[in-house]
């Protein structure tokens, strides 16, 4: 019995212990780790480019005649629909037909962004003739949103809204008669007349009548034209059935024989106004000849029509601007049809004013 109560005893012992306060070195503890923190949300914003500036650098371009830079700022569907060339050639040749000497002038009148990827722009150009004068027009330039930048929609109609469509210009010049030089005693050294232009049509000639014809031609040419040259000319001419051109000569110095010539068969006589020039100072006077085409637009652009003559030498080329008068002209828009569609300007020609040199 008392060892069962020793034994209740141990085991109650046991049993405290375990409950009690264990040694603090022992006692697992629970650790927190950290962790940084996170940077404050910010928000970017990007800015969609200014329509009128793109625009603004377009037009610039225009008015430097830097078309390469112009083609850049076209969007590929326009670059696609006109190559480089073709788009340079339509403004070289706006500014040839309108005798544009000082290009163009611009204003921006509005710019409106109507979506994400699409503005438009308002503006005013002026287009500065020497032969009718200012053109001035207003038309609306389009514009898309490619890669992050505005680019042109390009057709005609940015030129001037009447050439959409395949319009283009036509001028009808009014040029002045040219003025003379004249020598210190009021003599023509240079002057306007009247010319005829002698041909024949070689296949047209009557060769049992040549001999008489061959024999006028040298008789007005003091013998310049000798028959014994002519005739085989004539002959070789005769089998293509070509025609021969013989000379120029004044009007009045034609004169007498122009009945004999026009009696006949295959002379043919044209008529035209030339530059006579007399005198024993051709140096000093000067000459006129065709404009070239290496020159072409330069002189359209100065209101030349590409048929004519101007000043090469001498009085001629220094007097240029006196001699040849102020030109003018009416300038059209025609449809692909050939066919007036429009008038656009028109102005009145000034008479030229001769010149008088100290020439003896």
């Amino acid at each position: 019995m008392k060892n069962r109560a020793l034994f209740a005893l141990l085991i109650l012992t046991m049993l405290i212990s375990a409950c009690g306060p264990q040694d603090p070195e022992t006692t697992p503890t629970a650790t927190l780790s950290t962790t940084s923190t996170l940077p404050s949300a910010s928000i970017k914003t990007t800015s969609t480019p200014d329509p009128e500036s793109a625009a603004r650098t377009y037009l610039n371009a225009w008015k430097a005649e830097d078309y390469a830079s112009m083609y850049t700022l076209l969007t590929r569907i326009s670059r696609d629909a006109i190559d480089e060339a073709a788009f340079t050639t339509k403004y070289h040749q706006v500014s040839a037909v309108a005798a544009l000497k000082e290009g163009i002038d611009y204003e921006i009148l509005s710019a409106l962004i109507n979506s994400p990827t699409g503005a438009q722009v308002s503006y005013r150009v002026s287009m500065h003739s020497v032969l009718v004068g200012d053109i001035v027009r207003e038309t609306v330039m389009n514009l898309s949103m490619e890669e992050g930048n505005w680019r042109v929609q390009w057709d005609e109609g940015l030129i001037m809204p009447e050439l959409r469509g395949g319009n283009y210009l036509m001028m009808d010049y009014l040029i002045p008669a040219r003025a003379n030089i004249y020598d210190r005693d009021g003599h023509a050294l240079a002057s306007q007349t009247d010319a005829v232009a002698i041909g024949i049509d070689a296949a047209q000639v009557d060769m049992e009548n040549i001999d008489g014809l061959l024999s006028t031609i040298a008789r007005m040419t003091n013998n310049l034209i000798r028959p014994e040259v002519l005739r085989p000319q004539i002959e070789n001419y005769a089998l293509s059935g070509w025609y021969l051109p013989i000379t120029d000569m004044s009007a009045d110095a034609i004169a007498p024989y122009e009945g004999t010539l026009s009696s006949y068969s295959g002379v043919v006589l044209e008529p035209f106004r030339t530059r006579y020039y007399e005198g024993s100072a051709p140096h000093v006077v000067g000459y006129m000849s065709l404009i070239g085409p290496e020159e072409l637009e330069e002189k359209q652009r100065l209101g030349y029509r590409q048929d004519e003559r101007v000043g090469r030498d001498g009085l001629e080329v220094w007097g240029e601007p006196y001699l040849a008068g102020k030109r003018a002209g009416t300038l059209y828009v025609m449809g692909p049809d050939n066919k007036v569609v429009t008038q656009l300007a028109s102005t009145s020609t000034e008479p030229s004013a001769a010149i008088y040199s100290t020439i003896d």
